[in-house]
């Protein structure tokens, strides 16, 4: 079974369909990969197939950023990429205090930026930040069962 051809930014003659992707959000597996970021949005559209569009958009250097902090960064001491992103201690908290858990904590992560932080430190709240919001639309999406 060959790989499903690659649409990022970065091919490589015509062998490319048989590498990696390097600028993909979908490593390895573009179409497998989307359709489970489809189905954990809640969605059945087309819009997170749309591989290049998506990577040369100017967000999405950011959005991969923040998605990278919450795998390698801070993310990293609550599972980072070893525990499933679905199973880690923000679901917890999520499902006791809800929505506004998640929803608080980006709105401090955006003061704390704002008020304190200039550079890096800056950035790496504002990604937090970002991370924090996507998981309220996760929990809004995919609200916890009990």
């Amino acid at each position: 079974m060959s790989k499903p051809q690659c649409y990022g930014r970065f091919q490589y003659g015509p062998l490319a369909a048989e590498r990696d992707c390097f600028e993909c959000a979908f490593i390895n597996s573009c179409t497998e990969k989307a359709t489970e970021a489809k189905m954990a949005i809640g969605t059945t559209e087309n819009t997170a197939v749309h591989i290049p569009e998506v990577v040369m958009h100017p967000l999405y250097p950011v959005f991969r950023a923040a998605i990278e902090q919450a795998m390698y960064g801070k993310g990293e001491r609550h599972g980072g990429a070893v525990t499933p992103f679905l199973e880690q201690p923000w679901t917890h908290y999520a499902k006791m205090h809800g929505r506004g858990f998640l929803t608080g904590q980006a709105a401090k992560k955006l003061e704390e930026a704002a008020s304190l932080r200039t550079g890096e430190a800056f950035k790496q709240e504002m990604l937090g930040a970002i991370v924090y919001a996507a998981m309220a639309i996760l929990q809004e999406t995919n609200p916890p069962q009990d």
